[in-house]
């Protein structure tokens, strides 16, 4: 799993000089989860799941779908705050629409070493509220677009 996700994570709360103990406070996520979510860039055994991620977003006060291009110090200073949103459903939305336009098939986003099929079909029916990071990533990663694009209300509009 490619992600910046945890090293701007890790580079956030340092720049706000926060502990892991003040983002527990802050989003609700325990102190193990939020060490695992800083790590998931450098293990790849380490993974959580779409809404732990919106939380330490939403206890951090930043853009969601920022959290996963290659942020600087400078960049994170002038990030925007959290709006909420469904991302899962922008997600799903924005991959099934990038699908049609590109005449792919489903089915393609389940390709080695990507995410199964039953859980990419699983994702984009709606069956699961709550998927692994690592299997929105393979899907991106899969259709060449950024997933900040794919979690951004919009995020397509000039991409095709």
């Amino acid at each position: 799993m490619n992600t910046v996700f945890g090293e701007n994570l890790g580079k956030i709360i340092a720049l706000k000089e926060l502990t892991q103990g003040d983002l527990k406070g802050l989003s609700g996520i325990s102190r193990f989860t939020i060490n695992k979510a800083i790590q998931i860039s450098k293990n790849k055994n380490h993974n959580i799941k779409i809404k732990t991620a919106i939380a330490l977003a939403k206890g951090l006060n930043v853009d969601f779908p920022k959290l996963f291009s290659r942020l600087t110090n400078e960049d994170i200073k002038n990030m925007g705050d959290y709006i909420e949103d469904d991302y899962l459903d922008v997600f799903v939305q924005n991959v099934k629409r990038s699908i049609r336009i590109r005449g792919k098939k489903q089915k393609a986003l389940s390709s080695d070493p990507g995410a199964k099929e039953a859980t990419v079909s699983e994702i984009l029916n709606h069956k699961v509220s709550d998927p692994y990071l690592s299997s929105i990533i393979s899907i991106s990663e899969i259709l060449n677009v950024d997933i900040e694009l794919l979690l951004r209300r919009g995020g397509l509009e000039n991409d095709f």
